[in-house]
């Protein structure tokens, strides 16, 4: 089984919407017999259409100067999928936001989406192994295990093999937390609405009948 563990960083942006990625980091790795095994790893810098503000520099310590001399998103999209190779393929990332940051960015450049697919979220697969209800930061996680970065945090290639380190120290082999899901690349998104009995006077919960019980 090959998981591609991996970690973009952006051009900063506002809460409600994407910045475009200015870099791919990730590790890929093959999962048999329960064992893990790193293969290789991809690290690319990328040319955005926006200008690199300062705020992202010093969040990521990316400057202009390295996105400047490297390629344009479709370019590395490509290079990133001959990296990955042929056959089935796993993509982890530590939750989805990079999923979303990936499908903005082939909409941008009206590029196929097919590829992202098999989409598995570390993120998740934490909070469940710990029975945690809300979201926990990649920086939490670590300080949890006490997995000491010996880099800096906000870089591609480093916080993807971070979240490798953070899968390999949870994972257990019979625990259907850890089961790769397959799944088809996503166009849309569809919010999920929970009607629970507390609820019922509350005047949204007529909404529910428009999607059924």
């Amino acid at each position: 089984m090959k998981l591609i563990i991996h970690d973009l960083e952006t051009i900063k942006a506002g809460r409600r919407q994407n910045g475009e990625c200015i870099q791919i980091g990730a590790v890929k790795v093959l999962l048999e017999n329960d064992q893990f095994q790193v293969v290789d790893t991809f690290d690319s810098y990328i040319k955005p259409r926006s200008p690199l503000d300062a705020s992202t520099t010093k969040f990521t310590g990316i400057t202009i100067a390295q996105v400047e001399r490297a390629e344009s998103f479709p370019t590395v999209k490509d290079l990133f999928l001959d990296w990955i190779g042929e056959g089935e393929y796993y993509l982890l990332s530590w939750s989805l936001s990079d999923r979303d940051i990936f499908l903005d960015d082939c909409r941008r450049h009206k590029l196929e989406t097919n590829w992202l697919k098999n989409y598995n979220d570390i993120q998740k697969m934490f909070m469940l192994r710990f029975g945690l209800e809300r979201s926990i930061s990649l920086v939490a996680a670590l300080k949890q295990l006490e997995i000491e970065p010996v880099e800096a945090l906000h870089n591609g290639l480093t916080d993807a093999l971070l979240t490798y380190q953070i899968l390999l120290k949870i994972f257990q082999p019979n625990n259907p937390i850890f089961t790769m899901n397959k799944n088809e690349f996503v166009e849309g998104y569809v919010e999920e609405i929970v009607l629970h009995e507390d609820f019922k006077t509350n005047p949204f919960a007529k909404l529910g009948n428009l999607f059924g019980n």
